[in-house]
C-alpha cells in the first residue's frame, strides 16, 4: 500500500482519491468541485491532502476534515 503520492503539479490518479475514506472524498467533491488533488499523504491515522490551488486538507481516520490550511 502507499503512503504517499505527490504528483508534482498535475492530478493524482482518480484511484488514489477513490481510496480516501468516503467522507473525506465527499468533503472534497462538494467544497472544491473541479480542484483536483496533487498531493495524499498517510500518516498515523491521518490523510494529508493538497489540492493543486495550494490549500492542504488534514482528515481523520474517519474522513473527518480536522484541518484547512491555505
Amino acid at each position: 500500500a502507499w503512503k504517499k503520492v505527490d504528483m508534482k503539479h498535475s492530478a493524482v490518479p482518480a484511484a488514489v482519491v477513490a481510496s480516501l475514506p468516503a467522507p473525506a472524498a465527499a468533503y472534497l467533491d462538494s467544497s472544491f468541485p473541479g480542484i483536483q488533488v496533487e498531493k495524499v499523504k498517510i500518516e498515523r491515522r491521518r490523510y494529508t491532502v493538497e489540492l493543486l490551488n495550494g490549500i492542504e486538507l488534514e482528515f481523520d481516520s474517519n474522513g473527518v476534515c480536522r484541518e484547512i490550511d491555505d
